[in-house]
């Protein structure tokens, strides 16, 4: 699946300028299409939140969603 440029520009914007989207995207192995899928559902469910917010909720969902280490 062919990713936009607008996309593409989004997500290298996002490594620049938010430290919480690397983290993210660190948590998901490097993997930008699950990373900004992910805070594209989070920001449509919570459009009157602020940016920050979106990266802090994903962030959390992924820590929430991960099996616990044995």
């Amino acid at each position: 699946m062919k990713r936009s440029i607008a996309t593409m520009r989004n997500t290298t914007a996002n490594l620049l300028l938010n430290p919480l989207y690397t983290t993210l995207l660190t948590m998901l192995q490097g993997d930008r299409h699950t990373t900004d899928r992910l805070i594209q559902t989070i920001r449509i469910t919570y459009p009157h939140q602020s940016k920050q917010w979106w990266y802090e909720k994903a962030i959390d969902q992924v820590m929430r969603d991960r099996p616990l280490s044995r």
